[in-house]
């Protein structure tokens, strides 16, 4: 018989208890009035009475709805070797607040692999000197707010299979990455600053539906990328100082097959690169992009679109760069509308084809306003465009392939001086009648509303020849008669973002040639036979993207030829959407539906003088576009759009958003499924009390009797949290958390 000494007894053992998975030391439980150590489980709300330093992990919330209060006390790894986990959060309802959590491999961590996680709140938290601040595992419906990270040598804030996240007024200073998403979808990133970061926000493979919204970021070598993800809006975000790329978007391309990162909608961003190496806006392997209200400067390439297709780049703002937009073996591009200036180059072509610019301001580019080069040689697929205006003009010899790609510059550049700014505060008709007449103000902008108009606004001012009128966005309300603006006898006027309500004629032109009316709003112009836009006798005019709605007519054109619409919205006029009597006219990717007698109506129709491209309606009379039978647009207007309301104003929409699959967004103009929510100029409006102190309370951090849950249904019951209705959820967002 062999005889085991009594220290080989205890060896075996441990052993034993080990290879049976038997904890040799227990975590003890803590939380309430039990005081926890290093190690331990929570499984009561606990605030912390000083100080905890540990070796290994630190507290283990082991209970749902834990509120663990640290009241600014630190969880410090007191080997400070980042290694370890700070507070690992098992389970739903977990509230941290007031902690300071310093040297660990993850200083939040709550992941599971077999189900989700919900309703985690982090409030008030400063997260300094760890490798990964928080880091999210099948995280959903959870809330960062008001914490600051400091010092993480990985992902200050990472989430992997999320949803449902909103990340509000953190701080991320000196970390590598500060928000990483990796397939996760659905969630909010708002008004979060990021100072001296290597890349400021990453969402990676399939994260998709997310909004980032009025972030600040500056010193920053990227500002937000987006890789192999798609349907995600960037916008308000102020991005300084950037080195390498202000905003970065890439699809990706396996050997037989490109995943392509669409529908993007980047608009009214500012960007300034700290240098010329920079790129404000890069898109690789993208499609059906929204590029819109973007400035972009002092970088090497303000927009850089390589193998991109399909996608819309309108009313940007790009000053000082070398290159304003470049346009590399991409096709279908729209280049619409914007302004590009002191640089040395405006627009820049290189293997692309098929792409339209038009409309765009290109002035003092030092090289050449517009370069094409390498364009091929298929006839079918050259590039084109009209109504641009250069300081070079576009038989300049920097221009290569001019003939056969056919885009027109026309050389007028209007200085300083030429521009009048009406002051808001005695704005009238008068005082823009007087502007409009004066010889010396070629560009007139208003600056504020005009409202409650008796008669005619603009009454056919006598120098109103050549000249811009700019609203800015601003209102012309009327009192049910007469016109808005009123042009006989004029030529090469164009009338800019205004938003024209309540006359018996929105624009009325009789005899007026070569003119342009972009990016203007027609709305309830409906007194007896009421029209938004009335064209008589006149020759070779452009209307690009207005909305006309609640008129009697939309637009009646009658004795008119080479009118031009491109991508307008003319919808739920009373009468007929568009009359077009004894008229030359060529429609191209208009949306002209739900009118409530006919979409278009034609008399003495002639189809030589016509041409329809791409539109869509469904109710028409003598119209068809090229190829269809008589009667019908290439596209039908969406089966559901009878019963959708507007429910946000074209300025706050902004123009020409790509439809999602239940056409909520429709060509410039938000829908929503019902009226309820909405004011009367169709705003979304939020009548719960309870839910708004609530929510008021979040914000505050004050989270007595806080229900998450409650909040989280309260918020899915107003607006579905679907990415169909995500601009309602974001203009509810941004009225309710940005200031």
């Amino acid at each position: 018989m062999v005889v085991l000494s009594e220290k080989r007894v205890i060896v075996l053992s441990f052993l034993i208890l080990v290879l049976l998975g038997v904890p040799f030391l227990s975590a003890k439980e803590c939380g309430g009035n039990v005081e926890c150590n290093c190690g331990d489980k929570v499984i009561e709300s606990y605030n912390l009475s000083g100080d905890l330093s540990c070796e290994g992990n630190a507290l283990v919330v082991s209970q749902k709805n834990i509120v663990i209060n640290c009241r600014g006390y630190k969880i410090k790894n007191n080997e400070n070797l980042l290694k370890g986990v700070g507070i690992k959060v098992s389970k739903d309802g977990t509230i941290i607040k007031n902690c300071s959590l310093v040297g660990w491999d993850k200083a939040i961590l709550s992941s599971t692999s077999d189900s989700t996680i919900k309703n985690i709140i982090l409030i008030n938290n400063t997260i300094i000197n760890n490798s990964q601040g928080v880091y999210f595992n099948n995280v959903e419906d959870s809330n960062i707010t008001n914490s600051t990270f400091i010092n993480c040598t990985s992902e200050a804030f990472y989430s992997e299979s999320g949803k449902g996240l909103t990340l509000f007024n953190n701080s991320f200073i000196n970390v590598t990455n500060g928000i990483y998403f990796k397939t996760t979808k659905e969630s909010y990133l708002l008004n979060n600053t990021f100072k001296n970061n290597g890349l400021a926000i990453h969402l990676f493979k399939r994260s998709l539906g997310n909004i980032i919204s009025s972030n600040y970021i500056y010193n920053s070598d990227s500002g937000v990328s987006i890789k192999f993800s798609s349907n995600n809006t960037i916008k308000f975000n102020k991005i300084i100082n950037v080195s390498d790329k202000g905003i970065f978007i890439e699809g990706k391309k396996n050997p037989d097959v490109i995943i392509r990162a669409d529908k993007i909608h980047i608009k009214d961003n500012f960007i300034k690169g700290l240098s010329q190496q920079c790129e404000g806006i890069h898109i690789s392997l993208g499609k059906e992009n929204v590029l819109t209200h973007n400035k972009v400067s002092n970088c090497g390439k303000g927009i850089n679109l390589v193998n991109d297709k399909d996608s819309l780049i309108t009313l940007n703002n790009l000053f000082n760069n070398t290159y304003g937009t470049v346009l590399y073996k991409s096709t279908g591009e729209e280049v619409i509308n914007n302004s590009i200036q002191k640089g040395f180059s405006a627009i820049f072509i290189n293997g692309s084809q098929e792409n339209n610019i038009s409309f765009n301001f290109l002035v003092d580019n030092s090289f050449g306003d517009i370069i094409l080069e390498n364009l091929g040689t298929s006839p079918s697929k050259k590039n084109k465009g009209d109504n641009n205006y250069c300081s070079s003009p576009i038989d300049n010899s920097n221009v290569i392939g001019r003939d056969e790609n056919k885009i027109s510059c026309y050389s007028y550049v209007p200085t300083i001086d030429n521009v009048c700014l009406l002051d808001e505060y005695i704005i009238s008709c008068a005082v823009l009648n007087e502007a409009l007449n004066d010889s010396s103000c070629k560009i007139v902008k208003l600056r504020g509303d005009i409202l409650n108009v008796e008669g005619t606004c603009i009454d056919n001012p006598e120098n109103f020849n050549n000249k811009v009128l700019d609203c800015q966005r601003h209102k012309i309300v009327g009192s049910g008669d007469n016109y808005s603006i009123k042009l006989i006898g004029k030529e090469n006027v164009s009338i800019l973002n205004c938003h024209i309500s309540n006359f018996s004629r929105g624009i009325y032109f009789e005899h007026v040639d070569n003119s342009k009316i972009i990016n203007n709003s027609f709305i309830n112009n409906t007194l007896l036979n009421n029209v938004g836009v009335y064209i008589f006798k006149s020759f070779n005019n452009t209307f690009l993207n207005n909305v006309l709605r609640n008129n009697s007519y939309g637009l009646y054109i009658k004795n008119s030829s080479n009118v031009s619409l491109f991508r307008n919205s003319i919808f739920q006029n009373t009468k007929k959407g568009i009359l077009l009597e004894n008229s030359s006219v060529n429609l191209t990717k208009n949306f002209i539906c739900s009118n409530i007698g006919k979409d278009i109506s034609v008399d003495n129709f002639d189809a030589s003088n016509h041409l329809g491209l791409n539109n869509s309606c469904s109710i028409v009379d003598g119209w068809h576009d090229v190829g269809k039978s008589s009667s019908e647009c290439e596209f039908s207007c969406p089966q559901n759009f009878q019963n959708l309301y507007l429910c946000s104003s074209n300025s706050e929409c902004e123009t020409l958003i790509f439809c999602e699959d239940n056409n909520y967004l429709c060509n410039g103009v938000c829908f929503c499924s019902s009226p309820s929510d909405l004011d009367i100029d169709g705003n979304f409006v939020v009548e719960d009390s309870e839910v708004n102190s609530i929510i008021n309370n979040w914000v505050r951090g004050d989270l007595t009797n806080f229900n998450q849950a409650k909040l989280n249904k309260k918020i899915h019951k107003w607006v579905g949290w679907k990415k169909q209705k995500s601009l309602i959820v974001d203009k509810f967002l941004n009225k309710k958390f940005i200031k």
